[in-house]
């Protein structure tokens, strides 16, 4: 029985030290009540044999944390030992003190082991490594207090805390930011036409294209060449006597010199077509450039209020903290959302300065050139062009229109026609070869005829022609005529693709046209209130930061969708000019 006395103390001292509560087995309250009773008894009883004064018995099991109370049962208890009182108990659940008392904490250096819950414990059995430590109990309220032990993580916050203004906090600007900011704000906006004009006269890219003008109008030169005379001197003074002395001219038929200059035009008309195609795909580029330009300005400008709007977040939350209305996570957040904006403002610069040296560079210009292009308007202001937004004043024509126009103006069929031609030329240049050109030989002639003479002084003729009977050009006949039928049929295939090319390009147009238009109607404008709204209920306390940052995160993706809707309206618009083979105003 002291053995189960001793097991009930120590179950209910741990749940003191534990702070929870338990609920005895009907034989361990018995055995407490009876403990209680044998101390009361061994009290008084020690009193009257010293002969000191008789006081009030002490409760036994009752302690500052833990009151239990027992109470009369009507029910016997079946594991009642003999010889035991009579009377029948009851334990009611313990009452916990719920007074404020001081609680130990491990100092720093050494973290406290948790506790592990005394059910949990094995009782019996098992190996020896398995079996619990108990820890040594102590009253609650005999431990000093020490202070919160600073953590590494803790002690960096309060070091980053420390370091920043209590105030409201600012960025600086990058150097990219800075000499962005400075090119807006010094440099007059470039349109589209100025850039296209200047880049057309100005750029090596086009002068090189145009330098291959000159190399095919050289054949015009080069179709007057006539074959060079032959000095001919043909002396036997010794064995026949004779010496001849003359020129040897070829002889040209005059159709010959029409037939080729006649292929030099053509091949410069063919040239002049590829230089044209040349150009235009110059232009495209231009334009692609310029477009980037003003994309990456307005990605920049989307960024960098980003940025601006997460610092005020950041100062907002940093007030509410230090007021003890939010918790040091809405600080973090805030803080990192603020700092991943500035790494996006930054990279979004440098993507403006490496967009503004590649148009410097395409138009000629010195990469480290202030330029600058003009902003796309509000969402908001419709009243105002853009050479980049859609006029929707101006209905679209009807893609048959394009189409018509395509087939008239497409340079690859003007291409194929000058191809065409300069086939067609070059079979009469081989037609007019099949007659080969008879060599003519004429001059002085003096004959001594040995041994006695007289000598004969006279003039000589000679003509030798190459007879047309194995090669009448029948090679490059077949070939020309070839290739004459190869380019019929390209000029279809040329159709056809420009009917594809036409029908894909407006329907893009279309496409990005309306998807512009409705984010000009509502969808900017939505996202900008929801986005607000959001802020303004955190600064409120309506809401948690991590809506507000969802909100914000949400408005600048519908920016750069707007943005991206922009860009592919331009692309569109450009194919559609490659399509057709002219501009659009």
């Amino acid at each position: 029985m002291f053995r189960s006395l001793k097991k009930v103390s120590l179950t209910t001292g741990i749940a003191v030290a534990l702070g929870v509560s338990i609920q005895l087995p009907a034989s361990a309250q018995v055995a407490a009540a009876e403990t209680a009773n044998s101390n009361s008894a061994n009290i008084n009883a020690g009193a009257s044999t010293a002969g000191k004064s008789t006081t009030k018995p002490r409760p036994a099991a009752k302690s500052g944390l833990l009151q239990s109370k027992f109470v009369a049962s009507s029910s016997p208890l079946e594991d009642v030992p003999d010889g035991t009182n009579s009377s029948h108990f009851k334990a009611q659940q313990p009452v916990l003190d719920t007074s404020p008392k001081q609680i130990a904490i491990a100092p720093q250096g050494k973290p406290a082991q948790p506790s592990t819950p005394f059910q949990n414990q094995p009782l019996f059995g098992g190996s020896q490594s398995a079996t619990p430590v108990q820890p040594a109990l102590r009253g609650p309220t005999t431990l000093t207090p020490v202070t919160v032990p600073q953590t590494p993580l803790r002690k960096l916050r309060i070091d980053m805390d420390a370091a920043e203004p209590t105030g409201q906090r600012e960025t600086k600007p990058s150097d990219a930011e800075q000499e962005v900011k400075t090119t807006l704000e010094g440099v007059t906006p470039l349109r589209l036409r100025e850039v296209l004009n200047e880049a057309l006269v100005n750029s090596p890219r086009v002068a090189a294209a145009r330098g291959l003008l000159g190399i095919q109008k050289a054949l015009y030169v080069a179709a007057t060449q006539m074959p060079n005379p032959i000095f001919f001197r043909d002396e036997a003074p010794q064995s026949e006597g004779v010496r001849r002395v003359g020129p040897i001219i070829t002889y040209e038929p005059p159709w010959k010199l029409a037939f080729r200059l006649l292929a030099a035009k053509r091949q410069v008309q063919e040239t002049k077509t590829e230089i044209m195609q040349t150009l235009w795909q110059f232009r495209n580029a231009v334009r692609r450039s310029y477009t980037d330009v003003i994309i990456t300005q307005e990605t920049y400008e989307t960024l960098h209020d980003l940025s601006e709007l997460a610092l005020r977040l950041l100062n907002v939350s940093s007030k509410r903290f230090q007021a003890g209305d939010v918790p040091e996570l809405d600080v973090l957040k805030a803080r990192l959302a603020h700092s991943q904006a500035l790494v996006d403002t930054a990279q979004g610069a440098m993507k403006v300065n490496r967009s503004r040296q590649q148009l410097n560079v395409i138009m000629g210009r010195q990469f480290s050139t202030p330029i600058s292009a003009p902003r796309l308007p509000a969402f908001d202001v419709k009243v105002r062009k853009s050479d980049l937004l859609p006029d929707y004043t101006i209905p679209v024509p009807p893609v048959t229109d394009f189409i018509a126009e395509a087939l008239e103006n497409r340079i690859e069929i003007k291409t194929n026609d000058a191809q065409i031609k300069l086939t067609k030329a070059q079979l009469l240049n081989a037609a007019g070869n099949i007659l080969p050109n008879p060599n003519i030989a004429f001059g002085s002639s003096t004959e001594t005829n040995l041994p006695s003479g007289p000598k004969l002084n006279g003039i000589y003729t000679t003509i030798n022609a190459e007879m047309p009977l194995y090669n009448f050009q029948q090679g490059n006949l077949a070939q020309l005529k070839a290739t004459l039928r190869q380019f019929r049929l390209q000029d279809a295939a040329i159709r056809n693709q420009i009917i594809a090319d036409v029908t894909s390009a407006y329907n893009n147009l279309i496409t990005a046209r309306n998807r512009i238009q409705s984010f000009q109607d509502h969808v900017l404008a939505d996202s900008a209130e929801v986005a607000r709204l959001a802020r303004r209920s955190y600064e409120v306390g309506q809401s948690d930061i991590t809506a507000t940052l969802a909100a914000q995160q949400a408005n600048v993706q519908v920016r750069q969708n707007y943005l991206d809707a922009v860009s592919n309206y331009q692309q569109a618009l450009t194919d559609l000019e490659q399509s057709i083979g002219e501009p659009i105003d």
